[in-house]
């Protein structure tokens, strides 16, 4: 089964994409994340505060804005798993890896939720860190 075509007229499809942290994260900074939950909420929510995702989105793609609309951005715990839920009118390549990266440093306190919000407007993917690793992602749900 495949992802259903969007009705004649449509005006926006939302897309949900979960991302696990990696499992091979150590004790320590596994403990430096469990610190810092609070702080990876708040720059979860600093994205409702956005649209230009430019600094999360990888160089030379064919995208000609890097606008976006976020429904959905949060983190979840449970025991030592992260779990971080966005949804959106759209996503930009690489984007959800370079959200889900500079959160945890947030989180990890390498960086602060002002330097985060810095990136989000420095336009610049440079800045941001795209070292998420992608089998963590997964596109749960779809909806036109």
């Amino acid at each position: 089964m495949g992802i259903p075509l969007p009705r004649s007229g449509a005006k926006r499809a939302n897309a949900v994409i979960v991302s696990k942290c990696p499992e091979n994260l150590n004790q320590a900074q596994k403990t430096e994340l469990q610190n810092g939950d609070d702080l990876m909420q708040q720059a979860a929510a600093e994205l409702f505060n956005h649209t230009d995702f430019t600094s999360f989105s990888k160089r030379n793609t064919q995208s000609k804005t890097k606008l976006c609309k976020i429904f959905t951005s949060k983190w979840a715990q449970s025991h030592e798993e992260f779990t971080y839920t966005v949804a959106a009118n759209r996503f930009l390549r690489g984007m959800v890896r370079g959200l889900v990266g500079t959160m945890l440093l947030v989180g990890r306190g390498k960086i602060t939720i002002n330097d985060f919000t810095q990136i989000i407007n420095a336009k610049d993917c440079t800045k941001a860190d795209f070292s998420a690793p992608p089998q963590g992602l997964i596109l749960s749900k779809v909806e036109f």
